[in-house]
């Protein structure tokens, strides 16, 4: 038996293989992921973090969905500080996840404002809070589930003259944030 004409054969299936590989490589052209974008946000200091681990605690029956949920970030190195749930498991899912940020309130909400659009969110704001003590944003999110979903963003500062002890909320010097998810009803 000659070897010759079967390593052709194979040297040409190897050959077409490799070329394949890269072909299809290359057509696939960038893909948008619900990952966070990553690296720090310009202007800002913060870096985003998936957000998902600190709604596991309002989590309920697949609601927020988890395509809501991978585009939904916070600042790296947040803490959480509280949660609420607003449904009391009767109507639309309603929750707020507090947290505590080592950053001033507008570098949150310029971070918020870069990575809800990263993200898919249809932004609003941002505004003041009614009690002026604060600044508020708004996203909009399609999901899979067939609702909107809803996230407002409220960020205080933290008054850094009160003590950690007696503030309660976030270490001084640092800022509060709410997110507030909730589904979105389509009858309004």
């Amino acid at each position: 038996m000659r070897r010759g004409p079967a390593l052709i054969v194979v040297g040409v299936v190897l050959v077409i293989s490799i070329l394949g590989f890269l072909l299809a490589a290359l057509g696939s052209g960038p893909s948008h992921s619900n990952a966070p974008s990553g690296g720090v946000v310009r202007g800002t200091g913060l870096s985003p973090s998936p957000a998902a681990s600190f709604f596991s605690v309002v989590r309920s029956g697949g609601d927020p969905p988890s395509d809501v949920l991978g585009a939904l970030v916070v600042p790296a190195g947040s803490t959480a500080t509280s949660h609420e749930i607003s449904d009391a498991g009767v109507g639309l899912y309603d929750a707020t996840v507090t947290l505590g940020v080592a950053a001033t309130r507008s570098d949150i909400v310029s971070f918020y404002k870069s990575e809800l659009k990263v993200e898919g969110w249809q932004i609003s704001g941002p505004d003041a809070t009614a009690d002026g003590k604060g600044t508020e944003l708004f996203g909009t999110h399609p999901s899979g589930d067939g609702y909107y979903w809803e996230v407002g963003v409220k960020v205080e500062g933290s008054n850094p003259s009160i003590t950690p002890a007696l503030n309660g909320d976030t270490p001084a010097g640092s800022s509060s944030l709410s997110l507030r998810l909730f589904e979105v009803d389509d009858a309004d």
